[in-house]
C-alpha cells in the first residue's frame, strides 16, 4: 500500500504507522477519512 494506490499516493497516508501512532487510531483515521464503510470501525 505504501506509497499509496496507483495514481493517488496520499490514499491511506492517515494509516500509516508513522502517522497514526498506534492501531486504534489507525482504525478512527479509516472512519474520519472515509474509507470505512461501517462508522463504528473505529470504536473500542
Amino acid at each position: 500500500m505504501n506509497p499509496g494506490v496507483t495514481r493517488n499516493t496520499s490514499l491511506y497516508h492517515n494509516v500509516f504507522r508513522s502517522v497514526a501512532g498506534s492501531y486504534s487510531q489507525a482504525a478512527k483515521n479509516l472512519v474520519s477519512d472515509g474509507y470505512a464503510t461501517d462508522l463504528t470501525y473505529g470504536q473500542n
